[in-house]
């Protein structure tokens, strides 16, 4: 692929959009064009503070319920006698659903909140710009966990995986809605992997869910009144583990 092809690809390869081939073809070019590396980076930096900075309203839900009954009405009205209670039926339970879910729908595998992958995945971006990824820098988990000390509300675990393939390389304060979270720093090979840990109360444990945003991959659980959260551009095999081995620490 030349400069003039990759171009218009690099959104959507941002996005996690590309086909596996076409992937293939833009990241061999990226690999030694410099010119479209910085692009690539200028694009992800708009999409972050974009997705960081933009204003979002949601609608009320009073004109969520009344968009959702005229939508319906309509639809009704369209089918035979035959079909239209079962249509009533369905249109009820559709707008409950708006207003119980606050009208945010999104596929988020395993998050409560449907910014939550994109906040995180934002968050990692931001950690890559020069001078933001760590605040403590060690690989020492005895010098990374004290650090946290009095900054956030919980004892985030500090797990050694050096031996894994996952050196500890660091760590950083963060903020992901608006709570602080501890973001451990590890690498695999050239690649970051953001753990980030933030206090949930709730259930102690929760499953394991995996995504992609952005490019990203993302693998999100709770165990101990913590949610983790790990973010990076390593392969989903990579990612998972990392999960498994951090979940494997912490549960002993």
């Amino acid at each position: 692929m030349d400069c003039d092809r990759v171009t218009p690809l690099v959104s959507p390869l941002i996005d996690g959009e590309l086909a596996a081939a076409d992937r293939a073809g833009v990241e061999a070019h990226l690999a030694h064009c410099a010119a479209c590396r910085a692009a690539l980076e200028a694009e992800r930096a708009f999409s972050w503070r974009l997705r960081a900075e933009a204003t979002r309203h949601a609608a009320p839900a009073g004109l969520r319920a009344r968009v959702t009954t005229a939508i319906a009405a309509e639809t009704v009205a369209r089918h035979g006698p035959q079909r239209r209670e079962w249509m009533r039926l369905a249109a009820a339970a559709l707008i409950g659903a708006v207003l119980a879910s606050g009208g945010t729908w999104e596929l988020a595998i395993g998050e409560r909140q449907a910014g939550a992958a994109d906040e995180v995945v934002a968050s990692h971006i931001r950690s890559l710009m020069p001078g933001h990824l760590t605040d403590v820098v060690s690989g020492d988990g005895h010098t990374v966990k004290p650090w946290f000390n009095g900054r956030v509300d919980f004892s985030p675990p500090v797990v050694d995986l050096a031996e894994a393939g996952f050196p500890l390389v660091g760590g950083r304060l963060d903020y992901l809605d608006g709570h602080p979270a501890a973001s451990l720093v590890y690498k695999r090979r050239q690649h970051v992997i953001n753990l980030f840990v933030t206090a949930e109360p709730g259930p102690e444990k929760a499953a394991p869910s995996s995504f992609q945003r952005q490019g990203f991959n993302v693998v999100s659980w709770r165990d101990g009144g913590m949610r983790f959260r790990a973010v990076s551009d390593v392969n989903a095999g990579e990612l998972q583990q990392f999960e498994e081995l951090v979940r494997g620490v912490v549960a002993h």
